[in-house]
């Protein structure tokens, strides 16, 4: 029997919806999202609808301009609803798949509902299969998303070519994994292999690997040659024979994409070699060695802790605040939090996570311990790995957000499903200190364990560079660590022959840890838009929000800084309006009570102060609506800075030159339906990234529907009432923002005062002069057609009333 191919628990519903795609709707002619909550209600799965689909779709490709979706909806403009409600299922099915970093999962929701809608569809697609969207198994490649049409037409011809078989023999094909192979075979994939072995690992993920590239497959068969068979069961020889020397080989996945099998048939990227090459001129100072020593003496006092559990210890509990506090690998805001609610717990409750230690007994504890002990993923998995160095610190080391997170950037790898459990996450981090691990040792600078990896590793995205290293060294590192691209070679570089003993470090404020899947959960956004923007403000050091009205721009800015800095103290905001200055902004002289001018500083001279004197913290600068002022006299010579930040300039009250510090990151925030404020010029624009905040564009359009899902469940068609409002106005610049209803105590009165009062007064100055126009978007006109039982249920009170 083939070894199973489920890497991680977020991939099951995956599997799972795919499993009742081939029941529901290839076996039989059901549908996956059915109208009245039972499957068999519709048949929508028929051969009628797939060679109807063949016909408006397959044969009539549209060449022109636009983009996927833009194109199938004039494609099936004139198609019978089943046939575009096939499209839709089918369009679900093709973008199970990819990975959230590929695809978001509101993404693929907003491509799935607005296919649906062309068909008329009122129903919601079921919780479960709307939830699984939020997984993915793998990065299918640029080609999944560039030419989607293919992949899609290939997949339809598929879906009608089963239709076609009789009932038996599609049994048979659908049941045997080198019949289905056979099967495909037969098929013209017009090179969509991409969904071709999608379909291939997906109804057969217990034989077929999830590898759709075929440059790849051929590598890796190049590499570890097979006889028999299809090359897709020698794919599947290939990971049985490797099973056995697979570290993870006892959860029966071995990804291929990762150590030790990933560099025997592929070469090592850029980002990994480069990672190889720093962590090489670490190991050439004593910093291993240090963070070894701290973490292991710390595991020595966790482990007496857990012996003295063992032998009925009375004082176990100021034991444990002990060693947490002497570890310092946790917040001690987190720890005291989780100490507090365990001084009335049994100690037993330990015993979750140390017997069988591992992923799994993580999500164990993790059910143990209530939110109100640890609140965030980031506070309870630093926890649970710190408690875990009792059992084994080499095998478990310590865990923290902001360096996994910023170590798995720096190389490109894999970060953990947004539907990832606490256990995977942990998993996640291990694969990557393994791979670590494999790299250095190909360098030949093995490292002992997992534990010296992420001291390792805790080093390169946290120590400042040596003192003896050269200027030009210690910039590129620096440089590398931001995700800059740095033409610095760190295997070339000289360094300044300095003797020394012990390494320099940042000195860490330790924060309550948070990482960003726990903030994105909070905003009701994707983690991939939360990495985008990371990932630009590091590069730039300036990013711009822009949208209109109600879409969260100024508090994502707030919550998504003080993410950034770690703490609130070093967020400082602005609001620019119509009078603001240069000299309210960066400084300027004032009047004295006693006579004459002093000089004063603004904001950005204040900020930037702190920033120069701590140079080992960021620093967040918020400027609010920052397109309400004229922002090149409010600017001035920062126009220069932004681009140059290394260089000084002389500013227009100073006496002395300027430099921007490197730390200090600015985020604006832009209206885009108030059209009477100044446009931006574009010297400013090629200074900062602009991020779209759009009501109608996942992933702010799926933040109402979530909200309300997790908080007011019974107001559910708010969110579809926006939608169709936002359809009707077909203007993103203007559309309505979720903000105006993301307010614990909404009900329906309040939902009614925020249309009145703070959404209709908006449209109707958009409609000035139309007033036809603003009757449109009257509240119960847009319930009635987005839940006509509410509607009527609503008015059947007010008759009775």
């Amino acid at each position: 029997m083939a070894t199973t191919r489920i890497p991680f628990p977020s991939a099951r519903p995956v599997y799972h919806a795919v499993e009742r795609w081939r029941d529901h709707c290839l076996l039989a002619d059901g549908t996956l999202f059915p109208e009245t909550g039972l499957f068999a209600d519709d048949d929508i799965a028929t051969l009628a609808n797939g060679e109807a689909l063949i016909g408006d779709y397959v044969e009539q490709p549209d060449t022109g301009r636009g983009d996927f979706l833009t194109k199938l909806h004039g494609q099936l403009a004139e198609s019978p609803s089943g046939t575009v409600r096939l499209a839709a299922e089918l369009l679900y099915v093709h973008l199970l798949i990819a990975r959230s970093s590929a695809v978001g999962g509101q993404r693929k929701l907003e491509l799935v509902n607005s296919v649906l809608h062309m068909a008329g569809f009122t129903a919601k697609i079921p919780k479960d299969l709307a939830a699984a969207l939020d997984s993915g198994l793998i990065n299918p490649g640029q080609g999944f998303n560039s030419l989607r049409w293919r992949q899609f037409a290939y997949l339809v011809e598929v879906f009608t070519a089963i239709k076609r078989l009789p009932r038996a023999e599609r049994t048979a094909t659908l049941t045997d994994p080198d019949a289905f192979v056979a099967f495909l075979d037969g098929i013209d994939d017009q090179s969509a292999w991409i969904q071709r072995y999608s379909l291939e690992h997906l109804l057969f993920p217990d034989t077929f690997q999830p590898v759709v590239s075929r440059d790849h497959r051929r590598a890796i068969l190049q590499r570890w040659p097979t006889t028999g068979g299809s090359e897709s069961r020698r794919l599947a020889a290939v990971s049985d024979s490797l099973a056995p020397n697979t570290v993870w080989a006892d959860q029966g996945f071995v990804n291929l994409y990762r150590a030790p099998h990933v560099w025997e048939w592929g070469a090592i990227g850029e980002r990994w070699r480069t990672l190889s090459a720093w962590a090489g001129r670490l190991l050439e100072t004593p910093v291993v060695e240090a963070e070894r020593a701290d973490k292991v003496a710390a595991a020595a006092a966790l482990r007496q802790v857990r012996e003295g559990i063992a032998q009925g210890s009375t004082t176990w509990l100021d034991d444990l605040r002990k060693a947490f506090k002497q570890a310092n690998v946790v917040g001690w805001r987190d720890s005291d939090t989780f100490l507090a609610w365990l001084a009335d717990e049994s100690p037993q409750v330990l015993q979750e996570l140390w017997t069988d230690p591992g992923p799994e007994s993580i999500d164990r504890f993790r059910a143990r311990v209530p939110k109100a002990a640890a609140a965030t993923t980031g506070a309870f998995l630093s926890i649970a790995a710190f408690l875990l160095s009792a059992v084994d610190v080499t095998g478990f080391p310590p865990w923290r957000a902001m360096a996994v997170s910023s170590a798995l950037t720096r190389v490109g790898a894999a970060k953990p499903e947004p539907s990832a459990t606490d256990g995977e996450r942990y998993l996640v981090f291990l694969v990557f200190l393994d791979q670590v691990r494999d790299l250095l040792a190909r360098s030949g600078k093995p490292l002992a364990d997992r534990l010296d990896a992420q001291g390792l590793v805790w080093a390169l995205v946290n120590h400042n560079p040596p003192a003896d290293w050269s200027h030009t060294l210690a910039e590129g590192f620096l440089a590398w660590r931001d995700g800059k691209k740095t033409a610095v070679d760190p295997t070339q570089e000289e360094i300044l022959v300095v003797p020394r003993t012990t390494v320099d470090a940042v000195t860490v404020a330790v924060e309550p840890e948070h990482d960003l899947a726990d903030l994105a959960a909070e905003l009701y956004l994707d983690q991939e838009f939360l990495d985008e923007i990371n990932v630009l403000l590091k590069d730039r050091g300036q990013v711009v929000f822009q949208g209109p009205p109600g879409t969260g721009k100024t508090y994502v800015a707030r919550e998504l800084a003080k993410w950034f800095t770690g703490s609130p103290d070093r967020v400082h905001l602005v609001q620019f309006h119509a009078s603001y200055s240069y000299e309210d902004f960066v400084e300027g002289y004032r009047p004295r009570e006693s006579g004459g001018f002093v000089r004063v500083e603004g904001p950005l001279l204040r900020l930037a102060e702190q920033a120069r004197a701590h140079q080992d913290e960021r620093f967040v600068l918020i400027v609010d609506e920052l397109n309400r002022a004229n922002v090149a006299r409010v600017f001035g010579e920062l126009y220069f800075l932004l681009e140059y930040r290394k260089e000084p300039a002389r500013l227009l009250y100073g006496d002395t030159d300027f430099t921007l510090p490197p730390n200090l990151y600015i985020i604006a925030t832009m209206n885009t339906a108030d059209r009477s404020v100044a446009l931006l010029d574009s010297a400013l624009r090629r200074r900062f990234y602009f991020v779209d905040f759009l009501p109608t564009t996942a992933p702010v359009s799926g933040v109402l529907r979530r909200y309300l899902a997790d908080h007011h469940p019974q107001l559910g068609w708010v969110a579809e009432v926006v939608d169709q409002a936002n359809k009707q106005l077909d203007d993103p610049a203007v559309a309505i923002g979720p903000s105006h209803f993301l307010r614990p105590d909404l009900s329906e009165q309040w939902v009614r005062r925020a249309w009145k009062h703070a959404v209709l007064p908006v449209l109707a100055e958009h409609f000035h002069g139309m007033p036809g126009r603003l009757a449109e978007f009257d509240l119960d006109r847009l319930r009635e057609e987005v839940d006509p039982a509410g509607a009527d249920a609503v008015a059947a009170g007010a008759q009775e009333d």
